[in-house]
């Protein structure tokens, strides 16, 4: 749970080495929603409960949701927090609102002192792609971390080697059809300039 002593900067810096999140600040829009993905100490931290909580202050905020028991907030289901091990952790907010801007933090429960890390979230009226994060955008960025599946419930870098394969096998059918008509109508115009000599040597002759 969040400690109440404040932190020193050696502390902070040996915080920020032991949870590193992807990223420090997010944007969405109403309606839409974010994926969190942590790095952690798992040889130190696998046992240790996880926790997403709001607030300024890492010492003061209010834990939505934990890895360990359900959220005690009316944020139970819109917060999901999923500890993996060691692949990550991964934080999931779903139909953000306007009031869901703040400050949150993504935290290790530690005797003395929890292991913090700070996420600013900012939820606009638009919506905009850019800003937005889903599921296959994660995944690509973090596939090293967390493997996400398809709907057809393949691993995403199995549906995408397939259709690399698929888009480089049309390339080179291009590719190969380019070069046949090429060579045709080289032929064709080897074929009529012999006609037409032989149709101008015939003329010459008496």
């Amino acid at each position: 749970m969040p400690f109440s002593a404040p932190l020193s900067t050696a502390s902070c810096l040996s915080t920020s080495l032991q949870l590193q999140c992807d990223k420090r600040n997010i944007r969405a829009h109403i309606g839409g929603e974010f994926i969190l993905i942590c790095k952690y100490d798992a040889s130190r931290f696998l046992y240790s409960k996880k926790y997403w909580c709001r607030g300024n202050s890492g010492n003061t905020c209010e834990i939505l949701v934990d890895s360990e028991s359900a959220s005690k907030t009316k944020n139970t289901h819109r917060s999901v927090i999923t500890d993996a091990g060691r692949r990550g952790l991964l934080v999931k907010v779903t139909n953000l609102q306007f009031d869901d801007s703040g400050v949150y933090w993504v935290g290790i429960d530690k005797i003395y002192a929890d292991i913090m890390t700070s996420v600013s979230v900012v939820v606009t009226q638009g919506k905009n792609e850019a800003d937005s994060c889903n599921a296959y955008v994660c995944c690509l960025k973090t596939c090293h971390v967390l493997v996400f599946r398809t709907w057809s419930g393949l691993p995403l870098w199995y549906s995408l080697l397939r259709w690399s394969s698929f888009a480089s096998l049309l390339i080179i059918l291009s590719a190969t059809l380019q070069c046949i008509k090429t060579r045709h109508r080289k032929h064709a115009k080897r074929r009529k300039k012999v006609c037409f000599r032989q149709h101008r040597h015939l003329a010459q002759r008496p």
